[in-house]
């Protein structure tokens, strides 16, 4: 991958996002950072991602993306906010490459990330929202039946 290229592709990404999607500047830093910082992981970890020495944005997967967010993800030990920026940044970066042509198709567009299939599939979180949900019905029966007004008190 030529490094040149990447530089020339970051600053015309950045560009899009402040003046095409109207993106903050900050937003737009944090978005060209992230995948700066994919790319350069990609870069570094090529072999042991099963890529080519002579790879091009073409070859990249989300599984490669999956494998980028797991290992940040675990090394920094990211909050779930955290990791969905990312995650979100870099659909967005695979959009752009799609859109502008360097990509027939883009890897992310029907991609789903593992942590957020862990997340539903964790019992903990079903039973949470069960209960939620419970809460709720129990607070609307009780309001039909004249038991709670209307700020909520009993």
């Amino acid at each position: 991958m030529e490094v040149e290229n990447l530089k020339q592709i970051h600053q015309e990404y950045q560009w899009y996002l402040q003046h095409e999607k109207r993106l903050t500047y900050e937003s737009c830093q944090l978005y060209k950072t992230i995948s700066e910082q994919f790319l350069q992981y990609v870069k570094n970890n090529s072999e042991k991602l099963y890529l080519e020495n002579n790879w091009t944005l073409k070859d990249l997967t989300g599984r490669i993306v999956q494998v980028f967010l797991d290992y940040h993800s675990n090394k920094r030990e990211w909050q779930d906010a955290t990791y969905s920026s990312y995650e979100k940044s870099l659909r967005s970066f695979f959009r752009y490459l799609n859109a502008i042509g360097l990509i027939e198709k883009n890897p992310l567009q029907n991609f789903k990330f593992q942590k957020a299939l862990q997340q539903l599939e964790d019992g903990t979180m079903i039973s949470k929202t069960k209960r939620e949900i419970a809460q709720i019905k129990t607070v609307l029966k009780e309001f039909k039946l004249g038991i709670r007004n209307e700020e909520g008190a009993k």
